[in-house]
């Protein structure tokens, strides 16, 4: 009896091994993807809203507008209490 427990203790702890080198790999990879996939989903979305605040910039210039400063209907809100 006590060699049968000891060789399932000793498989167990195989068996805890291979699931701990497994839930490792996966976890790398999962960070390589991660790492790999949003690095450049977060620059482009940058870059876009960079065009887009250079687009809006020269509409205001356009239309005669100060492009620092904002539209009127903000202006206000900070005037009420």
């Amino acid at each position: 009896m006590n060699e049968a427990l000891e060789r399932l203790r000793m498989q167990l702890i195989h068996i805890d091994h291979i699931l701990t080198g497994a839930m490792e790999a996966v976890e790398g990879a999962g960070s390589q993807l991660r790492q790999s996939f949003w690095g450049p989903v977060v620059k482009a979305t940058a870059l876009i809203r960079g065009v887009q605040a250079g687009i809006d910039f020269f509409r205001n210039v356009r239309q005669g507008r100060d492009p620092v400063e904002p539209p009127a209907e903000h202006q206000d809100e900070g005037m009420f209490i």
